[in-house]
């Protein structure tokens, strides 16, 4: 079960079926499916707290309920303060991050 970028910061939940030409071969839940590059898919499952430092790459909740791509700037008390990819700033609880697929997971 991955989160994967089907547009520009446009992120949908789906299931990869296999390997493809550009990275990974999606199903998205909605029946749509695509190709999709590894740096442009998240895995969808809480990360631990160690893998979790400024500069990660993450999906973090974003208030109307979506997930939005953002960078780790902090890390203290179980939450991780963000930098969202439109310049907009907040926090969310560490459970609730998904860490963008580096390539190699």
């Amino acid at each position: 079960m991955v989160w994967a970028e089907w547009s520009k910061n446009s992120w949908y939940h789906g299931t990869i079926e296999r390997d493809c030409d550009a990275g990974k071969h999606v199903l998205f839940d909605d029946g749509y499916a695509a190709c999709i590059k590894t740096t442009s898919l998240a895995l969808d499952r809480a990360p631990q707290a160690e893998e979790i430092r400024a500069g990660t790459r993450v999906l973090a909740p974003w208030p109307v309920s979506r997930l939005y791509p953002g960078e780790v700037v902090s890390v203290g008390g179980g939450r991780a303060e963000i930098a969202y990819d439109d310049g907009d700033a907040g926090s969310a609880p560490l459970g609730e991050l998904r860490l963008v697929w580096a390539g190699s997971r």
